[in-house]
């Protein structure tokens, strides 16, 4: 072989050997940008995945980093934060919501409208089986009213109302 061939072919070797070389490094660099950076961000979004199926809004995610990483998962807790306490508030909301439409405000007791509801799904429920229904009046209520005033109605109302609940069963409406 010529020393030509030879200086060439020499050359050649290193240029392979550094295209190796190079190739190795990059390899190795998007292994640490995978692990530094794709598999975090693969991870929070099962995190958000999960709180979205579940409406878990309690859950966080947990990092050491300090990195832009730490700080996209202390935003997204941040976010998880705000939408709990919303969540919290609203089921708050909705408890004063069904009361105010269900639960009769001097008896506390079921309204008219809830214990027709709660009539249907008994009825549909016991339809083929025995059931008894019990209807009360109060005598001369409206005397009591106009006699002595309505203060005193209402407290009747809700000693009876409390006298019933107190005799009554679990599965009676």
């Amino acid at each position: 072989a010529s020393p030509a061939f030879s200086a060439t072919l020499a050359r050649a070797v290193l240029v392979l050997m550094g295209a190796a070389a190079i190739g190795l490094l990059a390899s190795a660099a998007a292994v640490k940008v995978q692990d530094g950076m794709v598999r975090p961000i693969t991870g929070l979004a099962d995190v958000m995945h999960e709180v979205s199926r579940t409406h878990s809004y309690a859950t966080r995610v947990r990092t050491q980093r300090s990195d832009e990483v730490g700080a996209l998962y202390d935003g997204f807790n941040l976010l998880l934060g705000e939408l709990e306490a919303r969540d919290t508030v609203l089921q708050r909301q909705q408890a004063r919501l069904f009361t105010l439409a269900h639960i009769d405000a001097v008896t506390g007791l079921s309204n008219r409208h809830h214990f027709r509801m709660m009539l249907d799904e008994a009825l549909t429920r016991l339809s083929g089986h025995p059931f008894a229904i019990l209807c009360l009046d109060l005598d001369r209520f409206k005397t009591v009213n106009d006699a002595l005033g309505h203060d005193v109605g209402d407290l009747l109302l809700t000693l009876v109302g409390q006298r019933l609940t107190a005799v009554s069963r679990a599965g009676d409406l």
